[in-house]
């Protein structure tokens, strides 16, 4: 198994900016509206398939489809043993998945089939995503690496030259031309891996403990969730420029998969670009930004007990998982 890459490096500035958010509570005017209908268990990673539907990891070791039209969701068995995690639509009708047992999968949703393959011990994937290459590229939380799998040759590359051990890596976003950016959660940074020079080619640099969890991309913005510093970062992807936002929720003692607890998860853009929202997992609020007038509020509704992931669907509504409530929702 070859790991190839170089490295150069980036440094750049960061500045705070934003005033105190505000927040709004109760059933009054709630933005969300629940389907519990169809979902078994806990649903967590988001996409949106080839065939229109928005697809969800189900931690019991299911897949679930999600139809915006009847709003239902359908679940489906996956192998015994697989936990499943992050989701990619593919290029042939297929769902990819990670699984966090050293395992990337292939559902194809016409037979509703299933195959998996093995991953280096220890990998743990967990982000995936496809790249510009048309090849799979994912994050590996236990091995602090990124990962190549080859839909060609069903081969696993993994590049890890020049970044910290223990960089715990986390989310993925397809960025302009060929990069892909990275969180490197531990390590307080952002990474822009080039898919045809298999190579990282820049970092950018966040406060120490801020902890980049996740990420979206819009244009030349990358909007981070900050996760130990629960703070949302909008960052300039040409000049590299670092601005933070305070979210209002509290900052989290521990960060790892092994202490649950209220957390900022994933940002997503509206459809309409006037807000970003990020999830909370273990927690009632969702955070929601404006990007004109960089204001933040705290959403909370009676009817939404934590949330994971989010996707925009067909309908060009934006929808998260309610892991908590075993529900999807949808953003108004």
């Amino acid at each position: 198994m070859a790991i190839v890459a170089a490295l150069v490096v980036a440094v750049v500035s960061s500045s705070a900016g934003g005033s105190a958010p505000t927040t709004v509570r109760g059933a009054a005017g709630c933005p969300f509206t629940a389907y519990p209908q169809g979902v078994t268990g806990f649903p967590g990673g988001f996409t949106v398939g080839p065939d229109r539907q928005l697809w969800f990891a189900d931690v019991l070791g299911n897949i679930g489809a999600f139809n915006t039209q009847t709003h239902t969701s359908t679940e489906y068995p996956l192998p015994q043993g697989t936990n499943i995690h992050g989701l990619t639509p593919g290029r042939a009708g297929e769902i990819w998945f990670t699984a966090l047992n050293d395992e990337i999968g292939r559902f194809d949703i016409a037979t509703k089939q299933s195959t998996i393959y093995n991953l280096p011990s220890g990998s743990t994937p967990h982000k995936i995503i496809m790249g510009s290459d048309g090849n799979l590229w994912f994050t590996e939380l236990g091995s602090s690496r990124l990962g190549e799998f080859d839909r060609t040759t069903n081969t696993v590359k993994e590049y890890s030259q020049g970044l910290p051990s223990g960089n715990h890596m986390h989310g993925i976003a397809r960025g302009s031309g060929h990069l892909l950016w990275i969180t490197l959660q531990f390590s307080d940074k952002l990474a822009a891996f080039d898919v045809q020079k298999k190579k990282f080619v820049r970092f950018i640099k966040f406060p120490k403990n801020s902890q980049p969890h996740d990420l979206a991309v819009s244009g030349r913005t990358l909007y981070v969730s900050l996760q130990k510093a629960s703070k949302l970062a909008i960052v300039d992807a040409k000049t590299g420029k670092v601005k933070m936002y305070k979210t209002g929720l509290a900052r989290p003692q521990f960060t790892d998969l092994n202490h649950l607890g209220p957390r900022l998860v994933e940002p997503a853009v509206s459809p309409d670009k006037r807000y970003v929202w990020v999830t909370t997992l273990l927690a009632n609020p969702l955070v929601r930004f404006d990007i004109k007038h960089k204001k933040v509020k705290l959403i909370s509704c009676n009817n939404s007990k934590g949330s994971v992931e989010m996707a925009v669907g067909p309908d060009h509504h934006l929808y998260f998982t309610d892991t908590d409530s075993k529900q999807i929702d949808q953003i108004k």
